[in-house]
């Protein structure tokens, strides 16, 4: 494949995204989905909605976690 001075094409590398779906909040924190709605509606669990997608911030979960420490 011929490839024009400039126009070259890269692969790109994974990135690591801070916004989570709920499913894979549940999984970043081993839990069901369920507990996730539950912390968005009895904690306070900051979301964010696109559309029909919710969305938390991995920022947002660790530091609810961290709140939680004995």
């Amino acid at each position: 494949m011929k490839v024009q001075p400039g126009k070259i094409k890269g692969v790109v590398a994974h990135v690591e995204s801070p916004w989570l779906t709920v499913a894979a909040a549940a999984e970043y924190l081993g839990v069901s989905r369920e507990f996730i709605d539950a912390l968005r509606y009895e904690n306070g669990l900051t979301f964010y909605r696109l559309r029909h997608t919710v969305f938390v911030k991995k920022k947002d979960l660790d530091r609810m976690v961290e709140r939680g420490r004995i």
